[in-house]
C-alpha cells in the first residue's frame, strides 16, 4: 500500500542477507552497550575507592546528575561543579 509519507524501500526484510546483516548489526549493538556499561562504572569499584581515599569526588558526583547534552562542546558545559 502507498502512502505519500512513506518512501519506497526495496529491502527484502526476509532476505539471507538482510537477515544476516540484521544480527551482525545487533551483535554490534549489544557489544557497545556493554562496553558503556562498563565506561559508566568509571574504572570500576577499585578505582572509585582509590579517588574515595585521596579525598576526591568521583565525575558524577561533581557534577550532580546533570547530564552533558549532545552539542555541550559547542556551547559549553550545560552545568558547573557542585563541590
Amino acid at each position: 500500500m502507498y502512502h505519500p509519507s512513506v518512501l519506497p524501500s526495496l529491502v527484502s526484510r526476509s532476505s539471507p542477507e538482510f537477515q544476516e546483516k540484521a544480527r551482525s548489526m545487533d551483535a554490534l549493538v549489544e557489544d557497545l552497550e556493554s562496553k558503556l556499561g562498563a565506561v559508566r562504572q568509571g574504572g570500576g569499584p577499585k578505582a572509585a575507592a582509590r579517588m574515595r581515599s585521596k579525598g576526591k569526588l568521583l565525575p558524577r558526583e561533581r557534577y550532580g546528575d546533570c547530564e552533558l547534552r549532545q552539542h555541550a562542546y559547542s556551547v559549553g558545559l550545560t552545568c558547573m561543579p557542585t563541590g
